[in-house]
């Protein structure tokens, strides 16, 4: 009896799939952009409360979040976290988030020292809870 299931998360920045490893090349300062998060149940079961959190890079403003199902919370702070509450999601379903933001000339060198850490970048999203056990 399968009773685990596979959630996949993808973010992208204004279409361009950088994963999270976004390069600072990708984002032009003051220039409105979106990171858009699609989180998917490949296998298993139903998948239940599920939250996703996105912890967005030092120096980047988010002006406003839009969610396809749930609800969001933008939590201030260095760095801003963006947590979203989805809920529920079949198998074989996507539900997607969109970050809508920006980052102003005199944020940029913040931005780009928040990217690296050893190599390591810092835009993480990551799924923060689910009932099931995720198999991956």
């Amino acid at each position: 009896m399968v009773v685990g299931v596979d959630l996949e998360l993808e973010k992208q920045i204004d279409g361009n799939n950088d994963g999270i490893y976004n390069k600072v090349e990708s984002i032009k300062p003051d220039n409105p952009f979106t990171y858009k998060v699609e989180i998917k149940n490949t296998y298993g079961v139903e998948a239940t409360n599920v939250e996703v959190e996105d912890i967005i890079p030092i120096g980047i403003t988010v002006n406003s979040v839009d969610v396809d199902q749930g609800t969001t919370v933008i939590v201030a702070g260095t760095p801003t976290k963006v947590q979203w509450t989805v809920g529920s999601i079949k198998v074989g379903e996507s539900k997607f988030m969109t970050i809508h933001a920006v980052l102003h000339e005199e944020d940029v060198e913040a931005y780009k020292k928040s990217l690296t850490n050893g190599g390591t970048s810092r835009n993480l999203v990551e799924i923060s809870n689910v009932d099931q056990t995720d198999i991956d």
